[in-house]
């Protein structure tokens, strides 16, 4: 859970008709809380996170707690109350609503070890969870709908300038996905002046697992999903994108396609013609497939 996280009693007493859960996670098990009832639940439109569990205390049900799924297509609309006289079975905690994301998060993902070399410089982007639980009547209609989003990443080093230089100088860029239907990403590859840079840009989707092992790369599965390079003098534009459903070699593994995070390496191929500077990379996420 991340400290501290927004009230749910203030947003009531100051007489709002929401409160909005906006956090990023800091562990794989985060669960947040609310003490006040709501009349609807959502996600909200700055989630990365697609899936969503809110339990809540219901006297019907064994142990005296049920369930509900949000989703970026699915929202929730009918009463859900926070009963703090009653507890939960058989822990005998305060029935809360208690909010937590379905979908993995490791904020100790680190890049297949055998691609992974001393110097490399790897971007780990933490996933944000976005939820609106209405206090009041919530709006007509109420359909979930994640925004785009934008990473951009004015300059990245292919190179840790805190370590010795790699044997093969790359730079990994980490991403949310979680089920998004499109996504479009840009590079600018920079050399020296009258300099050939010589660069490979490969794309992979990752799926993260529960394991039972202590190794981390245990944990998550990859399928290539586009590749790309270029030689190029000075500074070079390269763009492409990813559909979920297209270029997915195996619409049976991984989801379908539907991929937790995305996965960018881009490696410096020619040693005699390296990528001196930091390099520009931008990507956008969204919901709607093709939209740029």
């Amino acid at each position: 859970m991340a400290y501290p996280q927004p009230s749910s009693n203030a947003y009531a007493v100051k007489g709002y008709q929401y409160f909005r859960l906006n956090t990023p996670l800091v562990t794989p098990g985060d669960i947040y809380e609310s003490e006040q009832g709501g009349l609807a639940l959502a996600l909200g439109p700055d989630s990365d996170i697609a899936r969503v569990q809110v339990n809540y205390f219901d006297d019907q049900a064994p142990n005296f707690i049920n369930s509900i799924t949000l989703s970026n297509d699915r929202s929730f609309v009918g009463r859900v109350d926070a009963n703090l006289e009653g507890e939960y079975a058989p822990s005998n905690r305060p029935a809360r609503i208690l909010i937590a994301p379905l979908d993995l998060w490791n904020p100790q993902f680190e890049p297949p070890a055998a691609s992974l070399h001393l110097g490399n410089t790897h971007l780990l982007i933490t996933p944000n969870l976005d939820v609106i639980e209405y206090l009041s009547q919530p709006p007509p209609g109420l359909v979930p709908q994640r925004s785009d989003k934008v990473w951009s990443f004015p300059e990245v080093p292919i190179q840790d300038p805190f370590v010795a230089p790699a044997t093969v100088p790359q730079a990994w860029i980490t991403l949310p996905y979680y089920g998004r239907r499109f996504g479009n990403y840009k590079i600018a590859v920079r050399g020296d002046e009258d300099v050939l840079a010589r660069f490979a840009l490969t794309v992979y989707g990752v799926t993260l697992q529960t394991t039972t092992t202590s190794s981390i790369s245990a944990a998550y599965s990859t399928n290539f999903i586009a590749g790309g390079g270029g030689s190029i003098t000075g500074v070079s534009n390269y763009e492409g994108s990813i559909a979920s459903f297209v270029n997915n070699t195996d619409q049976n593994n991984l989801g379908g396609g539907m991929y937790d995070l995305v996965m960018f390496q881009i490696t410096n191929t020619v040693v005699a013609h390296p990528i001196t500077k930091p390099f520009f990379f931008e990507f956008t996420t969204s919901d709607t497939p093709g939209s740029k």
